[in-house]
């Protein structure tokens, strides 16, 4: 992953273009057009990294996002992989998820079912993009706070629901956003949205928890979590 400089300096990223953030403007540049679009209130969460910080993204796979906890701008995964199983080209997951990606879906195609991404890794730039069309639906993070930014979570297109229920974490994903737990995760119910954390979703399935209360360490009423 890269690592950007001082957070309060205006930062040439690695995708070669300007930006300037912590309070400011996002910059209009080639590759953030979208960002400086967008309502202050929507970009002022976009950040490069701390000293550190991408290093210890990289090697996490419990990071919490949410509406508070982000992604900083500049930590884009160093280990993206193209998924073969997939709706359309340039469908990136970090290189362990797609690791367990790719046999799921074998596994579903076994059951005469059918799994296939249709989005992966998005950077905060794209981000912005989708925040812009999908902001009034209520179902986009903004840039910066969408988990697709950890390179570990996966849309599936038409994604077979009591399937993935019953199979997903023994692949080690979970869903994100289930029904039920809107007041929770702060987002409307996406059952397309699937997240690799690894041998924690065996855990999250036997605790019976959703994924955001095992990786917030509180429970959905707002308690610590039980050991």
């Amino acid at each position: 992953m890269t690592r950007s400089a001082k957070p309060a300096e205006c930062l040439a990223t690695a995708f070669g273009v300007l930006m300037c953030c912590c309070g400011e403007r996002v910059a209009s540049a080639p590759g953030f057009e979208t960002c400086a679009d967008l309502p202050e209130e929507a970009t002022s969460g976009i950040r490069p990294a701390a000293p550190g910080e991408c290093e210890e993204i990289a090697v996490d796979l419990l990071r919490l996002v949410d509406e508070t906890h982000g992604v900083p701008f500049d930590c884009v995964p160093a280990d993206l992989v193209e998924l073969s199983q997939a709706t359309r080209r340039g469908v990136l997951l970090r290189r362990e998820a797609a690791a367990s990606f790719e046999p799921m879906a074998a596994a579903a195609d076994d059951a005469g079912l059918r799994i296939e991404a249709n989005d992966g890794f998005r950077s905060v730039q794209e981000q912005c993009a989708v925040f812009a069309k999908k902001a009034r639906e209520g179902i986009a993070a903004p840039p910066g706070f969408s988990e697709h930014h950890l390179g570990l979570a996966v849309d599936i297109d038409d994604a077979p629901k009591r399937w993935l229920d019953d199979h997903a974490h023994e692949f080690g994903f979970v869903e994100s956003y289930p029904a039920g737990a809107e007041s929770c995760t702060g987002y409307p119910a996406e059952p397309w949205h699937w997240r690799y954390v690894g041998p924690a979703a065996a855990e999250i399935r036997r605790r019976g928890l959703i994924a955001h209360e095992y990786l917030s360490g509180r429970s959905c009423r707002g308690t610590p979590l039980e050991p």
